[in-house]
């Protein structure tokens, strides 16, 4: 059991048009190999490439669900336990500026300082 490839994910994808899964494969390899290091557009080479995936996006059948449904039925799919973990990131209000106590606001993040968490 791993992360489906992008391949997998797509190869379902109801995006109005079969060539454009494969058109999203190739978009996602891409962003994928350099987006940790350059960000996402930079990733794309040339302007022909950007403006390539940018008509993409704006296809009126690629939407959010559409893009993730592949990659959500495989992983629930796998779940073959009763109670599952799941991880998300998680943001902090940090009130340390203020001189005085908020009642009711316990410690956030590594300082301790008073604040939530979302």
């Amino acid at each position: 059991m791993g992360i489906p490839s992008w391949e997998e994910s797509f190869e379902h994808g109801n995006f109005g048009d079969k060539r454009r899964i494969k058109r999203a494969v190739g978009i996602a390899n891409r962003i994928d190999m350099k987006c940790n290091t350059k960000g996402a557009s930079a990733a794309l080479q040339g302007h022909g490439e950007l403006k390539a995936a940018s008509r993409f996006l704006k296809c009126s059948s690629v939407t959010p669900e559409s893009l993730t449904e592949g990659f959500m039925n495989i992983n629930c799919s796998q779940i073959t336990k009763e109670h599952i973990l799941l991880v998300e990131d998680t943001s902090e209000m940090n009130f340390a500026w203020r001189n005085k106590p908020i009642e009711g606001f316990g410690p956030s993040g590594c300082s301790g300082a008073q604040g939530f968490f979302i």
